[in-house]
């Protein structure tokens, strides 16, 4: 409630994230996460389906 309430009221009038530096931050943060998950689901995926393939786990990603 706290994140809809800041990008909802308070980000239109201070326009923090129109700021450069702040959201070349952002995309990098957005960018790290994304990756990360990738890496997880990645390195996790065969204890969930035994015997998988590594090309059909990187087609899974890929999807």
């Amino acid at each position: 409630f706290l994140t809809t309430f800041y990008f909802c009221i308070v980000e239109p009038k201070l326009g923090l994230f129109e700021i450069p530096w702040i959201k070349f931050t952002n995309n990098i943060v957005i960018i790290g996460t994304c990756a990360f998950t990738a890496f997880l689901f990645l390195f996790y995926l065969p204890d969930y389906i035994a015997g998988i393939s590594d090309v059909f786990r990187y087609a899974l990603v890929a999807l």
